[in-house]
């Protein structure tokens, strides 16, 4: 009894191996993506930073204040920080400002007392939308905010002829736009100084992480 049962268990588990030797290789490969739709009365922005570790370092946040790319000639627009996302079904526009860049204390408070570091954010964008008369458009463009003037902010009108019938619910969406940043002139010239060095100099710059905060609204043109 002991010996036919051990030689049937051995049957069966040959066979299962056959199976599945026989059984052809399959790959699954997953993919997400999202659904973005509006009703009535819509106005949405969305920023996400970019994660400097996800992008070998080259684009993203944390990253280094004298590093080339965010350095005032070194590159067209800087370095790629941030990507945004509008959904709207009016015309729009956008008010941005923020801080000067300073450099906090180990307790994350900003150091006020240091002369702050001006730059530029550089938004860039592809947008689709609905014109007066019914056709589909896309308009594709960059706007530029400059931390040293206020009224830089001021991002006015970003669909050149949106249709004017609210009946027709025609939603805008912001497609695959990013935020560059880069220092200005005085400030790239500042941080390569060895004036930034002398703790006695008004060009000091300390060690340690450096933070500005930057503030985005949008405002719907009804």
């Amino acid at each position: 009894m002991i010996i036919r049962k051990s030689a049937i268990i051995s049957v069966l588990l040959l066979f299962a191996s056959v199976c599945f030797a026989a059984a052809p290789y399959k790959m699954e490969i997953t993919r997400h993506f999202t659904l973005q739709a509006g009703y009535d009365n819509a106005a949405e922005i969305s920023i996400e930073p970019v994660v400097a570790q996800g992008q070998s370092y080259i684009a993203g946040m944390p990253f280094n204040i004298e590093d080339k790319q965010v350095q005032h000639g070194q590159t067209e627009q800087g370095r790629e920080i941030a990507r945004w996302n509008v959904l709207s079904n009016t015309n729009f526009n956008m008010k941005v400002s923020g801080t000067k860049l300073l450099p906090v204390d180990e307790n994350g408070d900003v150091q006020n007392q240091i002369k702050g570091l001006e730059y530029y954010l550089t938004f860039t964008y592809s947008i689709g939308y609905v014109d007066a008369s019914g056709e589909q458009r896309t308009a594709t463009g960059e706007r530029e905010y400059y931390s040293a003037d206020a009224s830089s902010g001021e991002f006015v009108g970003f669909i050149p002829s949106h249709t004017e019938d609210s009946t027709l619910n025609q939603f805008i969406g912001g497609v695959d736009g990013s935020i560059f940043f880069v220092f200005d002139e005085k400030s790239s010239t500042r941080i390569q100084s060895d004036e930034s060095d002398s703790s006695t100099s008004e060009d000091y710059l300390p060690s340690g992480d450096y933070k500005a905060t930057v503030t985005v609204v949008l405002e719907p043109v009804l």
